[in-house]
């Protein structure tokens, strides 16, 4: 669960629409240290292309070898979870 501006967030629905991420701020009570991190909720993959879809490509140039695909991450409650 996420704070922004007073509404709480729990999906990438709630999010503004274009929104590649975020950055927020945590900050440990007792010893009044803050940390400052971003949370990414999107990310790239890059796929290799299969025999059939190599096969597929017609026209001009080089064929591509290798295709990009995105991804919504989870939206966790834990800062720092590696997406």
């Amino acid at each position: 669960m996420w704070l922004y501006n007073d509404k709480i967030i729990e999906t990438l629905d709630d999010f503004p629409s274009g929104l590649y991420g975020f950055i927020y701020i945590t900050t440990h009570l007792p010893s009044g240290i803050s940390y400052i991190g971003k949370k990414v909720l999107y990310y790239s993959i890059k796929r290799k292309l299969t025999r059939k879809e190599l096969a597929a490509h017609t026209g001009p140039g080089r064929k591509p070898t290798h295709q990009t695909i995105q991804k919504a991450c989870q939206l966790s409650a834990l800062p720092g979870d590696g997406c």
